[in-house]
């Protein structure tokens, strides 16, 4: 089973809206994730049986919205039926931990007993689906080698560059690190500028 993660995009500003407002907004966002995972079904990017996560905001802190959960579950479990092969789930964070909830309805009649294995899958097949959808992987299939820092030969390489500059990839990155957030005060990032002129690209750190 392949796990295939929808962000839901929130149409309000997290800290400027009240309770009701965040909610109406988040629910409405639901209903429109719905659609897309309805269209990768269309267009066979989504296979049956293959589960659907649809992830809330990473930056919204969910803990304390649990009337807002009842009406999202209720939003999407409303949609099922047209996605009704898919098992489906959502995905968010309360307090600096990942949360796991059964859409009603859908394949699983339940939350998870070990919900920590299933979010360690929905990672990996996010990240390895970010990856196969990305000019980051580049394989030449013996045609060419390239030498690593380690010194080894090898016909494929990994720039993660290609990735980095992708939002969707952003979103997931902050999304999985935050159980490693909690109690930080500063996360210290290095940036590099890739500078072109006659003599080719020079790569500067400030």
């Amino acid at each position: 089973m392949r796990h295939r993660v929808i962000d839901v995009s929130l149409n309000a500003d997290p800290l400027g809206a009240d309770s009701e407002a965040l909610s109406r907004a988040i629910v409405r966002s639901s209903i429109e994730a719905t659609d897309e995972a309805f269209s990768l079904r269309r267009r066979n990017e989504l296979k049956p049986l293959d589960a659907i996560v649809f992830r809330l905001p990473v930056e919204v802190d969910w803990s304390g919205h649990e009337a807002t959960m009842l009406d999202l579950l209720e939003a999407i479990a409303a949609r099922r039926g047209r996605n009704p092969e898919n098992p489906q789930w959502l995905l968010y964070s309360a307090d600096y931990e990942l949360v796991l909830k059964n859409i009603p309805g859908s394949l699983h009649s339940s939350d998870p007993r070990d919900a920590s294995d299933v979010i360690q899958k929905v990672k990996s097949d996010e990240f390895l689906e970010l990856v196969r959808s990305s000019d980051a992987l580049f394989d030449y299939s013996r045609l060419a080698l390239f030498g690593l820092p380690s010194g080894r030969l090898l016909d494929f390489f990994f720039r993660a560059g290609n990735l980095q500059i992708r939002q969707q990839f952003t979103t997931a990155a902050f999304f999985w690190a935050l159980p490693q957030l909690r109690n930080i005060q500063l996360v210290v990032c290095s940036r590099h500028m890739v500078h072109i002129d006659d003599s080719g690209p020079v790569c500067r750190s400030p």
